[in-house]
C-alpha cells in the first residue's frame, strides 16, 4: 500500500516524466520499427495506440467528440511517410509552421490539440482541475518522433500558420491535402498519381507512398494505407488500424506478417482496390522546414 501511495504521489508531482515512461512502454508495444524486406527498419505508427487512441481529434470549434482511434488514419499514415524520409532531428522543423507566436504543438491527455481541451474549459469555467490530466509539448527530435501522429493531428485541426483546417467536421476523415502541406513545410517533394506503375517506381526508388482505399477489404467508408516497400514478388503495406486479420479478404490476397503489417503479391494489387497515390520523397536541394504551401 505504501508503495502504491508513493507511486501515486510521483505521478501527481511529475506528470511529464510519468507520461514519458508510459509513452515509451506503449510505443514499443504498438508504434514500433518494423523490418521491411528490401528496405530495412521502417517506423510503424498505430492510430489505436493507447497513448493517443482516446484523444479527441477535432477541429476547433466543434461540438462533436470523435476519438483519434476512429478517424486518425490520415495523420498516422502521414507520420509513417514523413518518418521514413527524415531523421528524428529533422522533425522539429515543423515548429516553424505552428500557429501563433508560441510555436508549439501542445496536446493533452484528452485532445490532440491543446486549444480544444476539456480540462482547460473546466478550469476556466468552474475553477477546478483534474490532477490526472496532463499536458505535453514535444520539442526535441526524439519527442517529435515518438508523438508524430499527434503532432500531425494537431496540425490538421488548425494548429498551423497557413489557416488550414484539414480535419473534416462532419465526417470521420482528414483532407488529402494534409500530405501535400506537410511535405511542403518539411521541404520534401510531393506528387499525386493515379497509376500504380508510377507509385511502384517511386516506392522502389525510396519514396514514401500513401494510398487510399474504398469500401471493401479494409474499410466500410474510405481509409489511408502506407506502402512501406516492394520487391520482385510482394507489395508490403502498413495499416495504421493495427489489425491481426481482415475478415473480408475472402480470396486470401492479404498475408499478415504481424499486426498492422502485411504483404500482397504484386499480381494481386489491382484486386485490393487501392487507388490514388500520394508520393513524398526527399527534394534534391532543400532543407527541412524551408518549404511553404
Amino acid at each position: 500500500m505504501k508503495r502504491i501511495l508513493t507511486i501515486a504521489l510521483l505521478l501527481l508531482a511529475l506528470p511529464c516524466i510519468a507520461l514519458a515512461k508510459q509513452a515509451q512502454q506503449d510505443f514499443d508495444a504498438y508504434s514500433r520499427p518494423i523490418d521491411v524486406p528490401g528496405v530495412g527498419p521502417v517506423q510503424y505508427y498505430a492510430q489505436t495506440d493507447p497513448l493517443w487512441e482516446n484523444m479527441y481529434y477535432e477541429p476547433n470549434p466543434t461540438k462533436t467528440r470523435r476519438r483519434f482511434r476512429d478517424g486518425g488514419c490520415g495523420p498516422t499514415t502521414a507520420a509513417m511517410a514523413i518518418a521514413k524520409q527524415l531523421s528524428p532531428d529533422d522533425l522539429p522543423a515543423l515548429l516553424a509552421h505552428a500557429k501563433g507566436s508560441v510555436k508549439d504543438y501542445a496536446f493533452c491527455s484528452c485532445s490532440v490539440n491543446g486549444d480544444f481541451c476539456d480540462e482547460r474549459y473546466r478550469r476556466t469555467r468552474y475553477g477546478t482541475s483534474d490532477p490526472r490530466h496532463r499536458e505535453y509539448s514535444p520539442a526535441s527530435g526524439e519527442e517529435f518522433f515518438q508523438w508524430l501522429p499527434v503532432v500531425f493531428a494537431s496540425y490538421a485541426t488548425g494548429n498551423n500558420d497557413h489557416t488550414y483546417q484539414l480535419r473534416l467536421k462532419d465526417e470521420d476523415g482528414t483532407k488529402i491535402f494534409l500530405f501535400n502541406a506537410l511535405a511542403d513545410d518539411y521541404g520534401l517533394d510531393y506528387l499525386g498519381a493515379k497509376d500504380w506503375d508510377t507509385a511502384l517506381a517511386a516506392l522502389r526508388a525510396g519514396a514514401s507512398v500513401i494510398t487510399t482505399v474504398k469500401k471493401g477489404i479494409f474499410t466500410d467508408t474510405s481509409h489511408y494505407l502506407f506502402l512501406a516497400g516492394a520487391d520482385d514478388e510482394y507489395l508490403y503495406i502498413m495499416d495504421s488500424d493495427m489489425r491481426a486479420q481482415y475478415r473480408r479478404d475472402k480470396n486470401g490476397y492479404i498475408e499478415i506478417l504481424e499486426p498492422g503489417f502485411f504483404r500482397v503479391r504484386l499480381e494481386n494489387v489491382p484486386n485490393i482496390h487501392i487507388y490514388s497515390f500520394y508520393i513524398i520523397s526527399r527534394a534534391q536541394e532543400s532543407t527541412p522546414g524551408e518549404g511553404g504551401a
